[in-house]
């Protein structure tokens, strides 16, 4: 074993009760200790965008990543919110008519890690103010010194550039992040200039009826009592257990209609 990766997803203490995170700081930093301390490489991930997030909720993020630093974390990987299907947050979005079923919608799964992300399905933030927050916070991580002794930015930046070199014995994550990058990125320009498996018309007449379809199936599975419909203030979704509702959506045996949008 070389590396040990966490993932407490926020340094806010709201935002992890909110999306139901059942951690607590203490815990994790005296899980890292011993992590550190065993000599694994430490990487800490973190989200950013949930739909309750407002800038105070990110600020939180700042005294967090210091904490990780003193405490040995090697390399923090920082993602947006994505609205993964059949979670709660993606049926409360769905549900209150904040999130569509087409091609956008699938290739904001991608993004996560994107620099600039493709949709935000935050209220207070824009796609912007999350690059911001972003950029803000791998600075406040990389340019803070290590407790393993790393010199803070210019030591993490020379880390970095060493992996668009070579490809074996990785240190930490960061390099393999960057050589992936460079890689991914020289890959996606060639595929612009590649044959598409289908050209941009076939592939906008192939969606074009997906949200209704699956709109179809929610509303009918809503009618029949298999589903319940979601509070659309995600911030009222960790006063709920949805054990008890998947365990009955899951024991249902039920036979979906097809509509006329679906036949």
């Amino acid at each position: 074993m070389t590396s040990m990766a966490y993932a407490p997803e926020s340094g806010s203490d709201e935002t992890r009760r909110l999306i139901k995170k059942k951690m607590t700081a203490s815990k994790l930093f005296q899980s890292i200790d011993s992590a550190a301390a065993a000599g694994l490489n430490v990487t800490v991930f973190l989200v950013i965008g949930f739909p309750h997030d407002r800038p105070e909720h990110l600020a939180e993020n700042l005294p967090f990543i210091d904490q990780l630093s003193s405490h040995g974390v090697n390399d923090i990987g920082i993602g947006y919110y994505m609205a993964l299907p059949g979670t709660e947050l993606f049926h409360s979005l769905y549900d209150g008519g904040h999130l569509k079923i087409d091609g956008k919608y699938f290739r904001h799964i991608l993004d996560a890690l994107a620099p600039v992300p493709l949709q935000s399905y935050c209220e207070a933030l824009s796609r912007l103010d999350l690059v911001f927050w972003k950029f803000k916070m791998f600075r406040r991580f990389y340019g803070a010194k290590k407790r393993n002794g790393e010199d803070g930015l210019l030591s993490s930046l020379r880390r970095a550039a060493s992996g668009l070199f070579h490809s074996d014995d990785h240190a930490t994550k960061l390099e393999t992040v960057v050589r992936n990058a460079m890689t991914s990125g020289i890959e996606t320009i060639l595929a612009t200039f590649s044959p598409r498996y289908l050209n941009k018309t076939d592939e906008r007449a192939m969606l074009a009826s997906w949200d209704s379809i699956y709109r179809g199936v929610r509303e009918q599975k809503l009618a029949s009592g298999v589903a319940t419909r979601a509070a659309v203030d995600s911030t009222d979704l960790h006063r709920t257990n949805v054990i008890f509702a998947l365990t009955r959506e899951h024991a249902t045996i039920h036979t979906i209609v097809p509509t006329a949008a679906q036949s």
